[in-house]
C-alpha cells in the first residue's frame, strides 16, 4: 500500500467551527474512535479528482482496512463513523461495496498537511487503550497543531490558553498530551525566546518537510 508523505486535511472545522471541543470524556471511547477513523480516511482519501468525482476527498474502505489502520474493534469503528457523520465531517455511501467515504469540506479555503506516512510507518495508533483521557487529549492536540502549522517553518506556536480555547483540554492536562505525542513520534518540542520566564513551546510535526506549503496560515496571538 503506497502512502503519501502527507495528505490534505480540511481545517475549517478545527479553526473556525472549533469542533474539537465536541470530543469529550463523557463519550471517551467514541471520541477517540471518531478521530482515529477520521485519520484513517484522511490518510487514504484521494487528493485530486478521480473516479468520476469532481474533487478529491473520497475513498472506499472496508471495515478490515479501517481495523488495520486504527486497531479498533468493528463496534468502535461503527460508532466513530456515525459520530463523524453526525458532526457533518464525513458522509458515507453505503450502497457501494466497500462503502465510499467523503471528507466534508475537502476543497475548503483552508487545509493543512496531515503526516500520513509518519503515522503509518510508526504505527502510532496501534497501542492505544481507548480508555485514557490523555489519548483523547493527545489526538485533539495533534489535529490542532496540524491546523495551525506555519507553512514556512513546519512549526506551530500556540499558547496553552489557545489550546484550551480550541479543544477544551484543561491547561493542567496539556503537558501530558504533548508528552504522549512525543512518545508516539509525531511531534518534536522546541523552545523560543531567550528570557527564561518568557520562553514558549514550538511544536514541529514529524514526517513533514517545509518545502511544500499548504494554502493557509493562521495567526494565534
Amino acid at each position: 500500500m503506497t502512502i503519501n508523505q502527507w495528505t490534505k486535511i480540511p481545517t475549517g472545522w478545527i479553526v473556525n467551527e472549533k469542533k474539537l471541543q465536541t470530543f469529550n470524556q463523557k463519550e471517551l471511547s467514541t471520541s477517540i474512535a471518531s478521530l482515529l477513523v477520521y485519520s484513517a480516511l484522511i490518510i487514504k482519501c484521494s487528493q485530486t479528482p478521480e473516479n468520476g468525482h469532481g474533487e478529491g476527498g473520497y475513498t472506499k474502505m472496508s471495515y478490515s482496512e479501517l481495523e488495520d489502520i486504527t486497531s479498533l474493534s468493528r463496534t468502535l469503528i461503527s460508532r466513530g463513523i456515525r459520530n463523524m457523520e453526525t458532526l457533518n465531517l464525513i458522509s458515507v455511501n453505503r450502497n457501494q461495496k466497500p462503502s465510499e467515504f467523503k471528507i466534508i469540506g475537502f476543497q475548503p479555503q483552508g487545509w493543512a498537511k496531515f503526516p500520513a506516512k509518519q503515522i503509518m510507518k510508526l504505527k502510532a495508533f496501534d497501542n492505544l487503550h481507548i480508555r485514557h483521557k490523555n489519548e483523547l487529549n493527545a489526538l485533539k492536540l495533534l489535529f490542532l497543531i496540524i491546523a495551525f502549522r506555519d507553512n514556512n517553518t513546519n512549526t506551530t506556536s500556540i499558547s496553552y490558553d489557545k489550546i484550551q480555547d480550541y479543544t477544551k483540554i484543561h491547561r493542567t492536562d496539556v503537558r501530558s498530551a504533548i508528552s504522549l505525542l512525543v512518545v508516539w513520534g509525531l511531534i518534536q518540542v522546541e523552545q523560543s525566546g531567550s528570557d527564561i520566564e518568557k520562553k514558549s513551546n514550538i511544536y514541529r510535526i514529524c514526517g513533514i518537510d517545509n518545502r511544500h506549503a499548504g494554502n493557509t496560515t493562521y495567526d494565534i496571538f
